[in-house]
């Protein structure tokens, strides 16, 4: 119904928006509309159209939209399930992490104000940040406590040095600087370097268990995975494979959703077209039926020849019609009579009388008698 922002939208699947918004330090806006809400359809126009919308977003976002039916927005719903449309998400791109929903309440009337988007985008930029250097939010400052621990603790294929907790201090972020999440990674980092220093002059066991720590966080295996992850050459070409398929896909299916479109138009057309037809039809019909009625009897055996005339009637089609009628009987008789046994439409024809050529169409209210059409005249039919 309303254009979608082709200026602000990112095209392809969803893991690709997310490996361009990584690269571009950019997040990564989910909207997943419907064809059948109002509500979604609104969101074109009155938000993602709007001036200061399309700025914001075009500055440091990624709009990657969807309608649920697609093959991509039954995909999204299975790894972030929802209840109600238009549902609206913000992506870390890094991670794929949902931060923020934007989701409808189910109400028909539910809409999101420009007002209420842009200050929660600004509000989220104010606290987030995708540089490597910046303060960002919590789930970042743990990955770079982590980060730093692991740069201070493991040195030397997995060997350490003799790093203390002093060190381990030094090397992380301030108090002032972080959160409280950030500043319980920090201590940890601190704990292990200072156990790892106690025990590196212990045997070979002690390494083991450590290790064992080191790769104890969740949140540190992810980081390191990750890492390996972007840096494989098989794995992007794995990727980078399953995306020119997903495409193809994409654009498989869009054009046979397109043929398919096409045909439901077509036979829509050939169906309006048939009723059209049959309404038509049944008008011409019902008009015959209803001219009919205005027809007086033809005359019977018992009424005198001189009350009594034959017209013979020649039609377009080289047809004749012949019939009785009573000279009190008037033109508009005879052309209901025709109207009636042909179809021609009232008004779509003249009667005329070749020799001498006279028209009667005009004269409705005259009477056979009167003009001289008894005891026998021969009349012509003419199309408009």
């Amino acid at each position: 119904m309303y254009r979608p922002p082709n200026r602000i939208l990112l095209h392809g699947s969803l893991e690709k928006a997310l490996e361009i918004g990584a690269r571009n330090h950019k997040w990564i806006l989910v909207n997943i509309q419907s064809h059948n809400e109002f509500s979604s359809m609104v969101l074109n126009r009155d938000v993602w159209g709007d001036d200061a919308v399309q700025a914001l977003v075009g500055s440091a976002f990624y709009l990657w939209q969807r309608y649920v039916a697609t093959a991509d927005g039954e995909r999204y719903k299975t790894y972030y399930p929802f209840d109600n449309l238009p549902h609206i998400a913000l992506l870390d791109p890094r991670t794929g992490e949902s931060l923020l929903t934007w989701e409808s309440s189910g109400e028909p009337t539910w809409t999101l104000s420009c007002e209420r988007l842009l200050a929660d985008l600004t509000d989220f930029l104010d606290a987030h940040s995708l540089q490597q250097d910046s303060i960002g939010p919590a789930h970042l400052k743990k990955s770079r406590a982590l980060e730093e621990f692991a740069a201070g603790s493991a040195v030397d294929d997995l060997g350490y040095g003799a790093a203390s907790s002093a060190g381990a201090a030094q090397n992380a972020p301030s108090s002032s600087m972080m959160d409280e999440d950030a500043q319980i990674a920090a201590a940890i980092a601190a704990s292990i370097s200072d156990h790892v220093g106690n025990s590196a002059a212990g045997d070979s066991g002690g390494v083991s268990a450590d290790t064992e720590m080191l790769g104890a966080s969740p949140e540190y295996n992810r980081i390191l995975s990750s890492a390996a992850s972007r840096e494989n050459p098989e794995l992007n070409e794995q990727r980078h494979i399953i995306r020119e398929q997903d495409e193809e896909y994409q654009m498989a299916l869009a054009i046979d959703r397109s043929k398919a479109e096409m045909r439901k138009q077509e036979q829509l057309q050939a169906e309006r077209v048939a009723l059209e037809s049959q309404r038509t039809q049944q008008e011409h019909e019902d008009r015959k039926e209803r001219t009919a009625l205005r027809v007086p009897p033809e005359p019977g055996a018992d009424v005198p020849q001189s009350q009594t005339t034959e017209l013979a009637i020649r039609l377009p089609s080289g047809e004749r019609l012949v019939r009785r009628f009573h000279v009190d009987n008037t033109i508009e008789n005879v052309l209901d009579y025709i109207s009636a046994n042909t179809g021609h439409a009232e008004g779509a024809f003249d009667l005329m009388s070749p020799f001498p050529r006279r028209t009667f169409t005009n004269a409705p209210h005259l009477t056979l008698g009167d003009a001289k059409l008894a005891p026998k005249a021969a009349l012509v039919v003419h199309e408009h």
